[in-house]
């Protein structure tokens, strides 16, 4: 295991080293910037989405692969913090450019 948290430790470092490295025009995909940017509604709302996926399957009685589940959470958590970014984060944002000094 070390050797692949060693690979992903000089991996990030030889990427924020410099920009024209081979994974760039991967990272600059839009559908990398778009999770980038509501990235922090991901993290505070996947939990929450988990736990209601995993509510509807028990009472639904359906058995849903791991691989399955990740994919289902991941999706919906994406699509809720852009929405919540859209109509929540925005504004607030919006907000602290406004009263920000300078």
């Amino acid at each position: 295991m070390i050797i692949v948290h060693t690979f992903a430790v000089l991996l990030v470092g030889a990427c924020t080293y410099r920009e024209d490295h081979i994974l760039a025009d991967i990272l600059k995909s839009r559908a990398l910037v778009y999770v980038g940017t509501v990235s922090y509604g991901v993290y505070l709302l996947h939990m929450l989405i988990k736990n209601a996926v995993m509510q509807a399957v028990s009472v639904l009685g359906v058995e849903v692969a791991p691989v399955a589940m990740f994919l289902i959470v991941t999706l919906l958590s994406v699509i809720a913090a852009g929405i919540s970014f859209r109509y929540f984060e925005s504004f607030f944002l919006n907000l602290k450019v406004k009263f920000s000094p300078g």
